[in-house]
């Protein structure tokens, strides 16, 4: 029981280590080869993490994505009202949908994890409008 609570806290960070990294792709200071191996890496370890401590990791990747879909909300909200410029994920959070594709069973309906990425990434093709480049990455 320790070793999973352990490895969920783990899982934790690694899912926001690996938006972190990913958002760098963006810059063009940075070796990419560089992020590409850390983000190769990071996925690969997550999923197996995944695997291993399946039963409690839902609640870990629902977390997550109740906190995009918040940011995503409140992005949305600030560019109606001209606050913002960008309302779409930022890379990094849209590997994260990725990651989910590669970690869980598309196909699986019944999934809660896959429906709501789903519906998020079904709300931000529906709502988030492309004012830049960068908005054309991150969609």
């Amino acid at each position: 029981v320790d070793n999973k609570i352990s490895m969920h806290n783990f899982l934790d960070v690694l899912l926001k280590y690996i938006v972190c990294i990913g958002n760098q792709l963006i810059d063009t200071n940075i070796n990419t080869s560089d992020i590409f191996v850390k983000l190769d890496y990071l996925s690969t370890v997550i999923f197996k993490l995944s695997k291993d401590i399946a039963d409690v990791v839902r609640g870990l990747w629902g977390r997550t994505l109740k906190i995009i879909h918040q940011q995503v909300q409140k992005k949305i909200r600030d560019y109606s009202l001209g606050k913002c410029e960008h309302t779409w994920p930022t890379i990094g959070q849209m590997l994260l949908f990725q990651l989910i594709n590669q970690s869980f069973s598309v196909s699986d309906w019944i999934n809660g994890v896959v429906i709501t990425s789903t519906l998020i990434q079904c709300q931000c093709l529906i709502t988030c409008p492309i004012n830049e480049i960068v908005d054309v990455y991150s969609g």
